[in-house]
């Protein structure tokens, strides 16, 4: 059922918006379940945008909320099942959705929290597979740390106006 739902995103039409959210929405109702373990070979295919989102603007556009939050739900429950490959693809692009500003505050705290709840495996990973999850972890640091200094920016722009 996982792959083939995948297999139905990577031939489904790239405008076909209204398709695309109800392979997305299946997706999440399998996340759900015990299937959602069944994800874990597919992940890379998952992390490709175009396949993801497809190639369309409007469903790039309208379909990002929903495809980022079905993932990082995924990745948040099968966390410990990741290698340290995929942990990096999920740093990745939750570091990219969290300064994304066309993206909604909701996904963006959501990204935030996913990160935070990947530092352990990440750890774990780096130890186990003998990666360098400590490069992962300071790319980490830097994306808060770069968010905190936007944030306070906009803040004090508030205060002079």
């Amino acid at each position: 059922m996982c792959s083939s739902d995948l297999s139905l995103l990577t031939i489904c039409p790239h405008e076909v918006a209204h398709l695309r959210k109800e392979l997305l929405i299946a997706a999440r109702h399998i996340l759900a379940t015990d299937l959602r373990s069944k994800f874990v070979p597919l992940m890379e295919k998952l992390f490709d945008e175009n396949i993801l989102l497809g190639k369309g603007w409007t469903t790039y556009e309208t379909l990002r909320p929903l495809a980022y939050s079905t993932l990082a739900d995924l990745v948040h429950h099968v966390r410990q099942l990741l290698p340290l490959a995929d942990l990096s693809r999920a740093v990745q692009l939750s570091s990219k959705n969290v300064h994304d500003e066309s993206l909604p505050t909701s996904i963006q705290t959501m990204s935030c929290k996913l990160l935070l709840n990947l530092v352990e495996c990440i750890r774990q990973r780096s130890e186990a597979e003998g990666g360098n999850g400590k490069e992962l972890l300071v790319k980490m640091m830097e994306v808060f740390v770069l968010k905190f200094k936007t944030e306070i920016g906009r803040a004090s722009c508030r205060e002079r106006v």
